[in-house]
């Protein structure tokens, strides 16, 4: 083995407590997000995932890619969960606004504080999109069910339709962000390396 080789091993190395402080990280960010609204603090979650993203920059020194990448995944969740409110899928109870349909600030924060995870504590699902598609088909609606056991949103369909309509958008949603991050890390990270 080269001295190269040698280091690209090293750098393959994943610390295990940097993928449990994130893990933990996620799991906080999502309960400030989701209960906020309920203490008469949605503020709470967006601060809690700006205040996440300090010791995230520090401990997992991302990429320019992976900055992209919670970017886009934060507006792209912003417009898939108001696209799920005016389908009537999904109810939110109005916060300085007179609608229940538009995704609130603290859901897209939410999608901020998920998009941490990809690379790191669900980073074992790169590579695997049938893996990936099944833990989004159950894990995606699951996480929306506990919203609604804490009242932040409500399911406008009714429970059973509205965990069908989140499978299969978290099925598909899941694998469909893994390609995007590779394609990131691409034009991104190894353009950015070469140059």
């Amino acid at each position: 083995m080269s001295l190269a080789d040698d280091a690209a091993v090293k750098k393959k190395v994943v610390i295990p407590w940097l993928v449990v402080y994130n893990f933990i990280s996620l799991e906080i960010g999502w309960l400030i997000c989701v209960a906020g609204p309920q203490w008469g603090a949605w503020w709470a979650g967006p601060a809690m995932v700006v205040l996440l993203l300090i010791p995230h920059a520090l401990l997992m020194k991302p990429a320019r890619s992976e900055w992209v990448l919670l970017a886009g995944v934060g507006v792209l969740g912003f417009t898939l969960d108001t696209a799920l409110g005016l389908a009537g899928i999904l109810v939110y109870e109005p916060v300085g606004a007179a609608v229940t349909w538009l995704c609130p600030l603290w859901l897209a924060a939410l999608w901020v504080n998920f998009a941490t995870s990809l690379n790191h504590c669900l980073g074992w699902l790169k590579g695997r999109p049938w893996l990936a598609a099944g833990f989004g088909a159950v894990g995606g609606p699951v996480a929306y069910y506990t919203g609604t056991r804490f009242d932040a949103i409500s399911f406008g369909t009714g429970a059973w339709t509205a965990i069908a309509v989140l499978a299969v958008v978290w099925g598909l949603l899941i694998p469909a962000l893994y390609v995007l991050n590779g394609w990131l890390q691409q034009k991104l990270d190894v353009q950015a390396n070469r140059g």
